[in-house]
């Protein structure tokens, strides 16, 4: 996934009978120029920089389930925990948390 000025991007899971998600995994980009993976690693991006995000290695046999974080074809973190154990991801939001800022997506491909 490429994502420029991308503000919160996140893998949320729900049931049928839920009317809002319990969040899995977020990537925030915040303000002070850092990525923000699920609260804790902190990576300075620059502005109009497009960038390549991967999860990787997504552990759905043990709990805490993790994940490995890969920019631009580096990793980042391994064994990253969920906000929240989830059973499976049922949707991507993908938004700007603030309307003074500007994101543009491409190339999003979600796949086993």
């Amino acid at each position: 996934m490429l994502s420029k000025l991308l503000k919160i991007w996140e893998l949320l899971s729900c049931s049928p009978k839920e009317g809002a998600g319990t969040l899995a995994i977020s990537i925030y980009f915040d303000s002070t120029k850092k990525f923000s993976v699920n609260g804790g690693a902190s990576v300075v991006y620059a502005a109009n920089t497009w960038y390549h995000h991967e999860l990787k290695n997504i552990n759905w046999n043990s709990t805490p389930h993790t994940f490995d974080w890969w920019l631009n074809g580096v990793e980042r973190g391994a064994g990253y925990p969920f906000f929240w154990d989830v059973p499976a991801f049922d949707w991507v939001d993908m938004y700007n948390y603030s309307t003074a800022s500007v994101s543009w997506f491409d190339e999003i491909v979600i796949r086993e």
